[in-house]
């Protein structure tokens, strides 16, 4: 009997996961744009990162510091200032493809490089999350986010792949052109109008150093910056080939279809402990990297339990910005991840060119400042009003 039931809470909460969501046109239309528009970025942001790891550490920092410092702190906030006052698909269509054009300039210039990926990602991110935002069902909504979150996952390991792939094959113009195609038609077809707003001064109400959302999304952003934005450039210089990389890559979803159900109801329940729990599959991960130092096949297996911490962790920190329905609060989650996200670089890619074989201990310790640091919150991982704050 006991057996039976659980089987039947299972089905139920995999339906509300992988069902329900699609049920509604805006959602389902989203999240299938969405697939494409991040194997875009997939396309784009692997073999950048990888190629890049062959340059100095100088044009390292400034490619990875600055298309996160240009696309968290410029493109995304103009982006919804002007595209509000002055909405037009010809418009943010032709900046897309001339932008795409920077990247042929010097394909080894990390400035030019972390122009061109910001601008022509930028846009796409706006309009993923604002009709997340916007379009949730109340009832179901961390369920639908732990859906988006893992789409994302499986679309940037496939992207990771084809993006390993055309680099081992020498066709990075090949991916830069499809990554950006695929990208921006993606974004045509989720561009909505965007709601007017006084932007900045919403911001400052949402944004705090005393705030559960601001302090568990800065050190998530920390966190899953480590373990998956440096992980290109620790691949390549501890000598693995792109194609090896990008498989490797490639592979992290297995393990997230079966916990998206557990993840969205996580997310619905904001258990602040689950997701201190989660953290504990990191750990295990990063350990496992270390080993991979020296055996290689481990790195899928770590990669893997990193993914299935991240997909408990993830939907529930973007939920808490995502049930206030409002678009300042996605802007102010932006923001707030490039905080986070920009010093992880700066002191994540120092330690992989120098010290190789000590970047796990920085995974490690990544992971457990955001154990720590989330101890402080006693509303749950996941708790906001659910009543719009801001429209």
């Amino acid at each position: 009997m006991l057996s039976r039931d659980l089987v039947q809470r299972a089905a139920r909460a995999s339906k509300r996961t992988f069902v329900s969501p699609w049920q509604n046109t805006a959602r389902a239309k989203n999240m299938a744009a969405g697939f494409f528009g991040i194997m875009g970025q997939g396309l784009l942001s692997f073999p950048l990162s990888y190629m890049m790891a062959g340059e100095s550490i100088g044009q390292n920092l400034t490619y990875q510091i600055l298309r996160m410092a240009l696309i968290e702190f410029l493109v995304i906030p103009a982006t919804f200032v002007i595209l509000s006052r002055y909405p037009s698909r010809i418009f943010l269509a032709l900046f897309q493809i001339l932008s795409t054009l920077v990247f042929f300039i010097d394909p080894t210039s990390g400035f030019l490089n972390a122009i061109a990926i910001s601008c022509v990602a930028g846009a796409f991110w706006v309009f993923f999350n604002t009709n997340i935002a916007l379009n949730q069902n109340r009832s179901n909504h961390g369920n639908e986010v732990a859906l988006s979150y893992y789409l994302m996952v499986v679309a940037a390991a496939l992207g990771y792949f084809l993006g390993g792939l055309l680099l081992q094959e020498d066709r990075l113009t090949l991916a830069i052109v499809l990554g950006s195609a695929f990208n921006l038609i993606a974004t045509m077809l989720i561009f909505t109008q965007l709601p007017k707003n006084d932007y900045l001064g919403s911001i400052k109400k949402l944004i705090g150093k005393d705030r559960p959302s601001t302090r568990i999304t800065f050190l998530f952003a920390a966190m899953s910056t480590i373990s998956d934005g440096c992980l290109p450039v620790w691949m390549r210089l501890v000598g693995m080939s792109p194609l090896s990389g990008g498989i490797n890559m490639a592979l992290r979803p297995i393990l997230g279809m079966i916990l998206t159900p557990v993840a969205g109801w996580m997310a619905q329940k904001g258990s602040l402990r689950s997701g201190q729990m989660a953290v504990l599959a990191i750990v295990v991960g990063w350990l496992l990297i270390a080993g991979a130092t020296q055996i290689h096949w481990l790195l899928a297996f770590a990669l893997g339990m990193i993914t299935v911490g991240t997909n408990l962790i993830g939907p529930m920190e973007a939920t808490r910005w995502f049930k206030r329905r409002s678009a300042p609060s996605i802007m102010a989650r932006e923001i707030v991840l490039g905080l986070g996200r920009v010093p992880a670089y700066a002191i994540g890619l120092p330690i992989i060119f120098f010290f190789p074989f000590a970047f796990p201990v920085l995974g490690l310790a990544a992971s457990a400042l955001f154990f720590f640091g989330i101890r402080t919150s006693r509303k749950g991982i996941a708790h906001t009003p659910t009543t719009p704050l801001i429209p």
